[in-house]
C-alpha cells in the first residue's frame, strides 16, 4: 500500500531536490514543480527486487501517473536517470516503489528548467545541466583507479558521487590527468575524504557540475591507507 509522503514547498523558479532513502512498497517525498522541464533521479542504492516508477501530477499531489520519459519509466538498479518532462500544467515529481524484496531505496531526485543538453559557464563554455552517464566505483587496494578515460579533446563534466569506504584510515581522492589512469599531468579536483568505514561521503544530486577534467583528460578515483577499498557509483557527461 502507498502512504502519503512529505511535499518539500518551492518558492521561485530553478533547480528543486530531495534525497530519499526508502524502505518497502512506499512513495518517496514529492518536489512541487514551478515551470522545470528535466528530471533527474540519481539511484544511489537499489536492494535487491526493485521496481522503482518516476510519477508525476496536475493537481498537486491529487492523483499521480507514471511517466515514462524518465528511466523508461521503470528503475531497478543504480545509476542516473534523466528526461524531459516539460509539460504545462505539471505541479509534482516523485518516485515510487512498486516493489522490493530486501534492503533500501536511497538516492536524489532533482528537477531544473531548462533541457539537459547543457548551459553556458562562468567562462563561456557550455556546462551540463544534468549528467546522463555513470560508472561504478570499485575499489579493493591502494591505487589509482580510472573511472572516465580521456576522449579526444572531450571534457569530463561529474555532476556526482556517491561511495563507501573500507580498510584502515582509507582515504579517497579525485583527479584528473592524461593517459592511462590519469598518469599524465595528475591534477586534484578535490582534497582526500576521509570517513569512517561504512559511512556515506558523496556530493552533488545529478543536475549541475561539481568538477570538471580539461579537455583530453580523464578522471580517477585514488585511495590511500591499510587495505582501503571505495565502492559506490560517479555521475558524468562527457563532451
Amino acid at each position: 500500500m502507498l502512504v502519503p509522503s512529505l511535499v518539500v514547498a518551492q518558492v521561485a523558479p530553478g533547480n528543486v531536490t530531495q534525497a530519499f532513502s526508502l524502505t518497502g512498497v512506499v512513495v518517496g517525498p514529492a518536489l512541487v514543480l514551478n515551470g522545470q522541464a528535466t528530471c533527474a533521479i540519481t539511484l544511489s542504492s537499489a536492494g535487491t527486487g526493485l521496481t522503482l516508477v518516476p510519477q508525476v501530477s496536475s493537481d498537486n499531489g491529487a492523483t499521480w501517473v507514471t511517466t515514462t520519459v524518465v528511466g523508461g519509466g521503470v528503475m531497478s538498479t543504480p545509476g542516473v536517470y534523466v528526461g524531459s518532462i516539460a509539460s504545462t500544467g505539471l505541479t509534482n515529481f516523485r518516485v515510487a516503489v512498486t516493489a522490493l524484496s530486501s534492503g533500501t531505496v536511497s538516492g536524489t531526485e532533482t528537477c531544473s528548467p531548462g533541457n539537459p543538453s547543457g548551459s553556458v559557464g562562468s567562462t563561456g563554455t557550455s556546462l551540463p545541466l544534468a549528467c546522463d552517464l555513470s560508472v561504478p566505483i570499485n575499489v579493493a587496494s591502494a591505487t589509482t583507479t580510472a573511472l572516465v578515460t580521456p576522449s579526444g579533446t572531450k571534457s569530463v563534466y561529474v555532476c556526482a558521487f556517491s561511495l563507501t569506504v573500507s580498510g584502515t584510515a582509507p582515504t579517497v581522492q579525485f583527479e584528473y590527468g592524461t593517459g592511462v589512469a590519469c598518469a599524465g599531468s595528475p591534477t586534484a579536483l578535490t582534497g582526500p575524504y576521509t570517513a569512517t568505514v561504512g559511512n556515506e561521503i558523496s556530493a552533488g544530486a545529478g543536475m549541475g557540475t561539481i568538477m570538471r577534467a580539461p579537455a583530453g583528460n580523464g578522471v580517477c578515483v585514488v585511495t590511500t591507507g591499510t587495505t582501503p577499498g571505495a565502492q559506490g557509483i560517479l555521475t558524468y557527461a562527457q563532451f
